[in-house]
């Protein structure tokens, strides 16, 4: 079986085009038609469907290109064994949450490597589901998937089919994050209160099984009458700086990031506030030594944000 037809799958499944992938690939589109045909009749299944808009993967051809893009992804790391690149230098992949306590531990982590070795690191921050895909396909070592608590029966499923071991990091409640010159900034917060007052909000609305029309039938409804929603997380906390009567929901934020930016996190009761961060990789996935000293590095930020120390 020739790998690197496995490539041109990948590319395939990628643009959704044998004509763009072939011009990505910088080879005649006959040729590439001609190799996959050749790697169906290889594997014994129809790897893609025509469609009104190009092609996309059959049920087996998905199965088939997570299987390809985790070989494509240990054949890279043979060929950095093989350099001993892996020895000379410091390699490390992580597709993370955006901000939070992940991102100080992650500066932490990168601030402890020092030494005049050969670098080469890649932080990605996306959505839950996204970093399943990209661990799961071997886009990425590891990754930290912040679920809502009770929706975490159907990402331990997903975790399952999808081959990935999960390791729980931190269970916690969304605390409110707000300027230190807002009008609640001093004592307790009310969740009804936050009602007179501008939310800003990053939402993911996918969840494994659950379709769009299950999932927005299980959340809460908006309490907040006006809404600003910013993806970004410096955005947000510049936004929160600025306008003072804003607020947002967001997972416990360090001291250091707090102090910078003018901000006070609150406790405050509602429903479905409970979380947790997992860190999620393959389970024929080895923790490298590296690896481990940033899981140590990330229990250690998390322990001193959780007890008001960082």
């Amino acid at each position: 079986m020739n790998t690197l037809h496995f490539k041109y799958a990948v590319e395939v499944a990628k643009t959704g085009s044998i004509t763009q992938a072939a011009e990505n690939l910088y080879m005649a589109q006959p040729n590439l038609s001609k190799a996959i045909k050749e790697l169906e009749e290889t594997l014994g299944i129809t790897v893609f469907r025509r469609t009104s808009k190009g092609v996309a993967p059959t049920e087996k051809g998905e199965q088939f290109l997570v299987y390809a893009k985790r070989i494509l992804a240990q054949l890279d790391r043979m060929e950095r064994l093989q350099h001993h690149q892996s020895e000379d230098g410091h390699r490390f992949s992580i597709c993370v949450p955006a901000g939070s306590y992940i991102s100080h531990a992650i500066t932490n982590f990168v601030k402890g490597l020092g030494g005049e070795k050969e670098m080469d690191i890649h932080v990605n921050e996306s959505s839950s589901m996204d970093t399943v895909h990209s661990v799961a396909n071997g886009e990425f070592n590891l990754g930290i998937v912040r679920i809502p608590s009770h929706y975490d029966h159907y990402y331990q499923a997903y975790f399952k089919e999808k081959d990935l071991v999960g390791q729980l990091i931190w269970e916690y409640e969304y605390p409110v994050l707000m300027s230190k010159d807002h009008p609640l900034a001093q004592g307790e917060i009310t969740y009804e209160a936050l009602g007179d007052y501008i939310e800003i909000c990053y939402e993911e609305i996918a969840v494994p099984y659950l379709q769009i029309e299950e999932f927005q039938g299980q959340k809460e409804t908006p309490h907040a009458r006006r809404r600003i929603h910013v993806q970004e997380r410096s955005s947000q906390y510049n936004m929160l700086s600025n306008v003072t009567d804003s607020y947002m929901w967001a997972p416990p934020v360090p001291a250091e990031v707090l102090s910078r930016y003018g901000l006070v996190q609150r406790k405050c009761q509602r429903e479905n506030n409970t979380f947790r961060d997992v860190l999620v990789y393959p389970k024929d996935y080895t923790l490298s030594p590296l690896d481990r000293e940033f899981a140590d590095v990330l229990f250690i930020t998390k322990n001193q944000v959780a007890f008001g120390q960082g």
